[in-house]
C-alpha cells in the first residue's frame, strides 16, 4: 500500500491475481479505479471507474467499468441521526430504493425495495438477544408472493 495525503494505492496478490487500486482525494469528492491481471491467462480484467461525493448528511456514488459496461449511480440521505434512506439507479434498468435504522444497542433493521426482481426484503440484526449473540434474520417477498425466510445467530467468545 502506497500512501500520501491525497492518494492511497494498492498492489496486493490473491492466488493467480494482481490488484491494482487507487483513489484520489480532495476535500470531499473521491476518485478511484481497480483492476486485476491474472498471471495464469495473462489478461487484464476491464478496469472499474468510481467517483464519490461526501457532503454533509449525504453521499452521491457513481461507478462503472471503463468501457461503459456496467454502471450504477447511488445518493444516500442521513435522514435522522438513526436513520438513512438510499437509492441506487444502474444501467441495467434496475432501481433499488431502502432504508436502514439504527438502534440504541447496535442492532440494526434494514428493508429494501428491488425492481428487477420486483422484491420487497427486511432484514434485522439484533444484538444482546443472549449474552454474547447476534441473531441475523431476513425475509424476502417477490412478485410472486414467494417468501424467502432465513434465521442466524452468531456467538461470540
Amino acid at each position: 500500500t502506497l500512501t500520501s495525503e491525497t492518494f492511497t494505492g494498492r498492489l496486493a496478490l490473491d492466488e493467480s491475481r494482481l490488484l491494482f487500486s487507487g483513489v484520489m482525494g480532495w476535500g470531499g469528492a473521491l476518485f478511484g479505479a481497480s483492476t486485476d491481471f491474472d498471471t495464469d491467462s495473462g489478461v487484464i480484467s476491464e478496469p472499474k471507474l468510481m467517483a464519490k461525493y461526501l457532503g454533509g448528511h449525504y453521499t452521491l456514488s457513481a461507478s462503472g467499468k471503463a468501457r461503459g459496461g456496467k454502471a450504477e449511480v447511488a445518493y444516500e440521505r442521513v435522514v435522522a441521526d438513526d436513520m438513512t434512506a438510499a437509492a441506487q439507479l444502474s444501467s441495467k434498468g434496475a432501481l433499488v430504493l431502502g432504508v436502514m435504522k439504527f438502534l440504541p444497542n447496535g442492532s440494526i433493521l434494514k428493508a429494501k425495495l428491488e425492481s428487477l426482481t420486483r422484491s420487497v426484503s427486511v432484514a434485522a440484526t439484533v444484538n444482546d438477544i443472549l449474552p454474547s449473540c447476534r441473531l441475523l434474520a431476513r425475509a424476502e417477498i417477490d412478485s410472486q408472493f414467494k417468501p424467502n425466510v432465513g434465521l442466524s445467530a452468531r456467538f461470540f467468545i
